[in-house]
């Protein structure tokens, strides 16, 4: 799966900030395997329900850096490694980590929101990157929607559907079976949409005043030629 026209080599766009990112979360997934057989890892650094008694306040930051078994980290590898250089360079790298705060907070928010009214009845911990994807292909696709993605490098598909897509997929699952995990993805989606619609408000709004500016100067500057016209003209028939 990747976007087309977007970088080189297998539709891969790596900046240095997706190449730090990705190299930490391999590392940190090589500790969690080796630590793992000495030191309860998920107990402490998984996002637990509140009402487990195992919630830590870091863990909606720490969840991030642990994943399951394998191959779902390789998946969430090649995701970040074909939308986050991507989804960077249109936004430009502060923008781009704003929104995923928005993002990622959104989920973490409305998870534990619908724990502690009970509304989340499994017990198991959150772990994985599901806020970060969810935020990265709703960016790129709302941002770019005709832009082409193939997935699994064969099936073409336009980015927008793909977004909307993600969107309805963590709701059904959500739905079929409401864990943290899809209720990350679910809450982080809503932040990403919101963030991304408000942007292109702010984007449309500053656009349309500067193309008012432009008119107004333009239209101060042809005053500015007729007058000295006309001041010419009257020197003319004098």
């Amino acid at each position: 799966m990747h976007p087309q026209g977007s970088g080189g080599g297998f539709g891969l766009n790596m900046t240095p900030l997706s190449r730090k990112i990705l190299v930490t979360l391999v590392v940190a997934y090589l500790l969690q395997l080796v630590l793992s057989h000495w030191f309860p890892v998920t107990q402490w650094l998984a996002m637990w329900p509140v009402r487990s008694g195992a919630w830590r306040p870091w863990q909606p930051l720490t969840f991030l850096l642990l994943n399951g078994a394998l191959p779902w980290p390789l998946i969430e590898w090649f995701f970040l490694a074909s939308f986050l250089g991507s989804v960077e360079q249109m936004l430009g790298r502060k923008r781009f980590i704003r929104g995923w705060l928005v993002a990622h907070f959104s989920g973490v928010i409305g998870a534990l929101v619908l724990d502690v009214a009970g509304l989340l009845p499994g017990g198991e911990p959150a772990l994985g990157l599901s806020t970060v994807w969810t935020a990265l292909i709703v960016y790129f696709g709302l941002s770019q929607p005709h832009a082409e993605i193939r997935l699994m490098g064969i099936l073409p598909i336009r980015a927008g559907w793909m977004a909307w897509g993600m969107g309805l997929l963590a709701l059904l699952y959500f739905v079929a079976n409401p864990s943290p995990r899809w209720a990350l993805a679910l809450f982080a989606w809503i932040g990403a949409w919101a963030w991304i619609r408000g942007l292109r408000q702010v984007r449309d709004h500053l656009a349309a005043r500067k193309a008012a500016q432009d008119i107004q100067r333009d239209l101060v500057h042809l005053q500015v030629l007729q007058g000295g016209r006309d001041d010419d003209d009257e020197e003319y028939i004098h």
